[in-house]
């Protein structure tokens, strides 16, 4: 990973990291997961699965000590390491063609953060089990499916931001 990659990769997990922690919950308790968007956009600056690996095990860490979830630290890592690998072949398949637009960017943002979901709330269930009675399915529903949409509307933010951060750096 280039110098300058890592760094941008390092802010905007940090980015991700400060959001996370200073946004409260939605009613109902639902709380985007910035750190999970900036990671996509990390991934998107390097394209590599060694870089990709270490972007998503750091993500996992940073999930795990700003989770609110009862006994969601395993989960975080198990999650964002999984959602990375998915999420670069993603860009990858996206990018067989054409370069990365921001119509694709919130295609792989919203089916990346669904897949995030499924493989937390997974996880999770398998090792703590979920808070209640309540379902992974219903749990998609209430809090992963409404997270989709808000990290597309970020990633929307974030994709315009990082256009105009290349041009200034090229």
């Amino acid at each position: 990973m280039k110098t300058k990659n890592l760094v941008t990769a390092a802010v905007l997990l940090s980015i991700g990291t400060v959001l996370h922690l200073i946004v409260p919950a939605f009613p109902g308790g639902m709380k985007p997961d910035f750190i999970l968007v900036t990671m996509f956009f990390a991934i998107l600056m390097n394209l590599k699965l060694s870089s990709t690996l270490t972007i998503g095990v750091v993500a996992g860490l940073l999930g795990a000590a700003t989770t609110t979830f009862p006994s969601g630290q395993i989960p975080n890592i198990i999650d964002k390491v999984c959602t990375a690998v998915f999420v670069l072949l993603l860009f990858k398949v996206f990018t067989l063609k054409s370069d990365i637009s921001s119509i694709k960017t919130v295609i792989i943002t919203i089916i990346g953060t669904m897949f995030s979901g499924l493989m937390f709330l997974t996880s999770a269930s398998i090792l703590s089990g979920l808070p209640g009675s309540v379902s992974i399915l219903s749990m998609i529903m209430i809090v992963v499916v409404p997270a989709a949409v808000f990290n597309a509307i970020l990633a929307i933010m974030i994709y315009k931001t990082m256009k105009i951060y290349k041009k200034t750096i090229a």
